[in-house]
């Protein structure tokens, strides 16, 4: 069966943001995307030209126009076409963007589905081809089960999991995974895995949950031999089913083969098209299916050859690990987006880690990054670099993992996160400064920032709020109004230490904004007198297309939002965020950071990554 396909037709290259949006959320359920240019008025003939040469292809798609006067542009099209249309305008004061008017004057009418959100376009035109696709169909039916099961989900960044590599000829490695999963658990709380072996044969155990609970002893006594790897995963679909735990496994022309993957390839969807077009069979829409069977059937003589291979024609972000019958490799996207460091084991060995705090839980020294590009594998001497391929001309360190993701034990790029947030704290505290009785943190992430801005203010801290800590995921469904103490739930205020006072309370980011006011409100029942929030980034205006849920660009409250507007809205008496100026300067750094988030200026072209034909007029 051929590959489904959305054909996303703007009328003008300015709702090239918003389109880039909606293929972002489509390329989540594994459908390539394609998007082009066409105006209804102006070039009706093109346009024309261009829908018969898709409906001539014979692939089941749908259509989905966006433009100003997208009723009018969405009618040329419905009546030229086969397939369903969406239509999906870009934000305007004039009923989301639709021209009524224009839509009357259309022969065909208003299109068959009128959708004012992004996402839903993108989980609408999914449904429609999930009909035909059992892949899509289970990635919709995953996606709308974890978007069930995220009612007690705080309003903040995810990354989408932690991984880690071990070879040890001394003892099972599977025992050093295991604690190094336990200190990358921050990472990704949906679902472990270990892969091990004992050079004759691969052992695997997965599943859904934290790492403590998917790991019995009887497990790890199955998990023998003296290299291993691990992965522990959030999802960043909604997608948390046992079958996308990783590792992924499977046996190859080469022997077993075996990988776990921190990041998202912006290119997967066109990958995976290739891969169906030549018999390939692949049971999920994940990337991480796509990058394994790649590397199943790559050129080479060697396994550090075909991981090159590979990685030449990824793109994206991608640290992994792979794990073969005789050897252990890590590696990172040439863009050094992901952390990935590699170290030494005490006695006999080596290991990799997405954070440097797991390498120094299980004993690590001479802890390194591995650099961008860069192909290590672990052996019994230390860790072997095999070459790899060039770094990319622009380096894009993701800046977040000093904001919020790593842990602040952890070191990236010679700099110690705890220290960056308190740089952080103490910058915003120096750009922004306010009188008040009190700082205090939104825990956890937010403490060494909240730190730095009271050295740097002289204005005393405190502990405000109480965070339980083990809430987590649950699928007892809570009634409306538990619902709607969730922020509750997770937070409470200690009144006794707040009442009477002025706060300045420090957070890492605003994301969607559906916390952060409810926290306020807290405060202010608790007897706070004035509550000034200072966030430790900039504004998040921008979605992430490398493996970070932070929503789409509808569903993000400084992009629909000015400042002041959000500062009303949340029900702060100031709002300060972290300028991107003043963010560099708290690193020491001008460049090798990705800020796509903030700026939306991303470190490769994400039009060449919407499809193959771009965005052709």
């Amino acid at each position: 069966m051929s590959a489904p396909l959305v054909v996303i037709i703007m009328g003008s290259k300015s709702d090239k943001a918003h389109c880039e949006n909606i293929a972002a959320a489509v390329r989540s359920f594994g459908i390539e995307v394609v998007l082009r240019v066409g105006s209804a008025h102006k070039t009706p003939g093109h346009v024309s030209a261009m829908l018969a040469a898709y409906e001539a292809d014979g692939r089941p798609k749908v259509y989905i126009t966006v433009a100003g006067r997208s009723n009018a542009l969405s009618g040329f099209v419905d009546g030229s076409v086969s397939a369903p249309v969406i239509a999906c305008p870009p934000d305007s004061q004039a009923f989301g963007g639709a021209d009524l008017y224009s839509s009357i004057r259309m022969p065909s009418g208003i299109a068959p589905a009128l959708v004012l959100d992004s996402a839903n376009a993108a989980l609408l035109a999914a449904k429609i081809l999930g009909l035909g696709d059992p892949a899509i169909k289970r990635s919709v039916a995953d996606y709308m089960e974890g978007n069930a099961r995220r009612i007690l989900e705080d309003d903040k960044v995810h990354d989408e999991c932690g991984v880690i590599a071990v070879s040890n000829a001394r003892e099972d490695a599977s025992r050093a995974a295991f604690y190094g999963l336990f200190a990358l658990q921050h990472r990704g709380q949906e679902s472990a895995g270990i892969a091990s072996s004992d050079l004759k044969r691969v052992s695997i155990h997965k599943d859904l949950g934290l790492v403590a609970h998917v790991f019995t002893e009887k497990d790890m006594a199955g998990l023998t031999g003296p290299l291993a790897i691990g992965h522990t995963r959030y999802s960043t679909t909604g997608s948390s089913l046992a079958r996308n735990a990783q590792p992924f496994y499977i046996e190859t022309m080469h022997g077993p083969l075996a990988l776990g993957h921190n990041g998202n390839l912006v290119n997967a969807a066109a990958l995976r098209r290739r891969l169906l077009e030549r018999g390939v069979g692949l049971t999920s829409a994940s990337d991480t299916e796509v990058m394994i069977m790649m590397l199943a059937a790559a050129d080479g003589a060697t396994w550090p050859e075909r991981i090159a291979s590979c990685m030449r024609e990824w793109v994206g972000a991608f640290s992994f690990v792979v794990l073969t019958k005789d050897s252990v490799y890590a590696a990172r996207d040439p863009w050094g987006l992901r952390p990935l460091s590699c170290a030494v084991l005490p006695g006999c060995g080596s290991a990799a880690a997405s954070e440097s705090c797991a390498l120094r839980t299980i004993g690590s020294t001479e802890i390194r990054d591995i650099r961008p590009g860069e192909i290590v594998e672990l052996s019994s001497d230390g860790p072997l670099s095999r070459g790899g391929i060039e770094p990319a001309a622009i380096q894009a360190s993701c800046v977040f993992e000093y904001i919020y993701f790593a842990r602040p034990d952890s070191v990236w790029n010679g700099i110690a996160v705890h220290e960056a947030r308190r740089s952080f704290g103490a910058q915003i505290a120096a750009d922004a400064p306010v009188e008040a009785d009190l700082v205090i943190p939104v825990p956890d992430s937010s403490i060494s920032a909240a730190i730095g801005y009271s050295h740097a203010s002289g204005i005393p801290y405190g502990e405000g709020f109480v965070k339980n800590r083990y809430i987590g995921r649950t699928f007892i469904q809570p009634t409306e109004s538990l619902r709607k103490q969730g922020v509750a739930l997770k937070f409470m205020v200690m009144p006794e230490a707040i009442r009477g006072k002025r706060l300045v309370v420090v957070d890492d980011s605003i994301v969607r904004g559906t916390t952060t006011g409810p926290i306020i409100r807290l405060l202010r029942e608790a007897g706070a007198l004035e509550v000034h929030l200072r966030i430790t980034s900039p504004p998040i205006r921008h979605p992430c297309h490398m493996g970070v849920d932070m929503g789409t660009r509808g569903q993000l409250i400084a992009h629909r939002l000015s400042v002041a507007q959000i500062r009303d809205t949340v029900g702060a008496d100031s709002l300060e965020y972290l300028s991107i100026d003043g963010m560099m300067r708290a690193l020491g750094r001008t460049e090798g950071f990705c800020t796509a988030c903030f700026s939306g200026k991303y470190p490769f072209d994400m039009e060449g990554a919407a499809g193959k034909e771009g965005f052709e007029p």
